[in-house]
């Protein structure tokens, strides 16, 4: 009899083919940036851990199938993204979701689309992998062994997530006098400048990194319920 973590896992695989069938999409996974490049052989390792996670999941899940689809896209431009910040990697992702190659992805069904943002969790939220996050990775659990703590862990970036406009702000919809509060300040510590509860990214277990971020962020309304504010980890 297959255990919690079997069966979990085999749902989140049907979880993946049901969005990839009801948007009509051919591949999934996540779409990576490189912000460090103090050590190469790190970073292949780095890659060669994230294929091993999702090999050691659909095994469990017995769905090789979906491995077959899982395409992980990889920007790596020392010149481009070196010491990049989220915000800077969000809005190129932005920019690549509208591209020719985000929409020749799937073969000619989204040629004629504006943009692929938003149509599942492969075009919703990118990884950013600076130094801190490739070390953790290189000194948490290798694969085989199970990382169910987020020892190695990434960083998940939400492209829909914007700091609000002081000026645009809907002060009187909120009950309040214009200047009265500062709706870009919500009491919490500071996070890279930010004082808002959302940050904009967390940080992610790579452990989660293949099958069970993915399959867990189909659902849009999910982001909220899952995240954790910096420094914390989520691992799912």
């Amino acid at each position: 009899m297959p255990g919690l973590a079997e069966l979990a896992l085999a749902d989140d695989t049907v979880k993946i083919r049901r969005a990839l069938d009801q948007a009509g999409q051919k591949i999934w996974g996540f779409v990576v940036y490189r912000c460090t490049y103090e050590d190469d052989n790190a970073w292949e390792r780095f890659k060669t851990i994230a294929n091993a996670r999702v090999q050691q999941e659909t095994e469990l899940s017995d769905a090789l199938d979906i491995i077959n689809s899982l395409t992980f896209k990889y920007f790596d431009n020392r010149s481009a993204f070196n010491g990049a910040s989220k915000d800077h990697v969000r809005e190129h992702f932005k920019h690549w979701c509208a591209s020719v190659e985000a929409k020749a992805e799937h073969g000619d069904a989204f040629r004629d689309q504006e943009t692929m943002l938003f149509s599942s969790p492969r075009y919703t939220y990118c990884i950013h992998v600076d130094a801190e996050a490739l070390q953790s990775v290189m000194n948490g659990p290798q694969p085989p062994d199970v990382d169910f703590d987020g020892h190695g862990r990434v960083n998940i970036v939400d492209v829909g997530w914007e700091m609000p406009d002081r000026e645009a702000y809907d002060y009187e919809g909120d009950g309040y006098e214009r200047g009265e509060i500062d709706p870009t300040d919500e009491g919490e510590e500071p996070v890279e400048g930010v004082r808002l509860y959302d940050v904009g990214w967390m940080k992610m277990g790579m452990q989660s990194m293949g099958v069970p971020a993915f399959a867990y962020l189909t659902n849009p309304g999910l982001w909220m319920r899952a995240y954790k504010r910096p420094p914390e980890v989520w691992v799912r």
